[in-house]
């Protein structure tokens, strides 16, 4: 506890802010509750999410076995005629074994003005990354993979958290695209 008062203290005179993770975590899969963490869902290893480039913004999110997982998003500017701002914190209980803005093929290029902050320790255990971008109609992502699940995500879209806005294909719904209930929320594979 004294840590904690004491990193507090140092964010507070330095502008900066602590995360701390209680590494409770979520319940079990299908959006199951319990220890007074995010929800846990379970994500279909090799399933598919659909977002629509430039007409609706939001967030799509993939995985593999292993721990492979896949976070791309997009803007609304064919409809809004405005750029949208992405920010994230992505956590793992373990350590972030790979990590590839703009995805391992390119096919979710990061601009100029994007920035991740590589992962890095948090206090409490674990790692996270972060990400502030801007999209308008192209697809902008990230590739990862952690050696512990379940995956934590934070997400916003313009300061404001959309859950309808984030899907991915759900294990227990037999692949079909889902929402989280509420953000921030847990990812698993298994």
């Amino acid at each position: 506890m004294r840590t904690l008062n004491l990193l507090a203290f140092v964010a507070l005179i330095s502008g900066g802010c602590v995360v701390v993770h209680d590494n409770g975590g979520g319940g079990g899969g299908g959006g199951g509750g319990g220890g007074g963490g995010p929800l846990t869902y379970r994500i279909l290893p090799g399933g598919s999410a659909v977002i629509t480039p430039g007409s609706q913004a939001g967030y799509a999110i993939t995985a593999n076995l292993g721990g492979a997982y896949r976070a791309v998003w997009t803007g609304d500017a064919g409809a809004s005629a405005t750029y949208r701002e992405f920010t994230g914190v992505i956590y793992t209980p373990g350590h972030f074994s790979d990590f590839v803005p703009g995805c391992v093929d390119g096919s979710c290029p990061d601009e100029s003005n994007d920035t991740f902050v590589a992962p890095g320790p948090v206090a409490g255990g674990g790692e996270q990354f972060t990400f502030d971008t801007f999209a308008t109609t192209g697809i902008d992502g990230i590739d990862f993979t952690v050696t512990l699940e379940p995956v934590d995500f934070d997400l916003r879209i313009d300061n404001q958290y959309f859950p309808d806005l984030v899907v991915f294909p759900a294990t227990d719904a037999n692949g079909a695209q889902a929402s989280p209930a509420a953000i921030p929320f847990d990812l698993t594979t298994n």
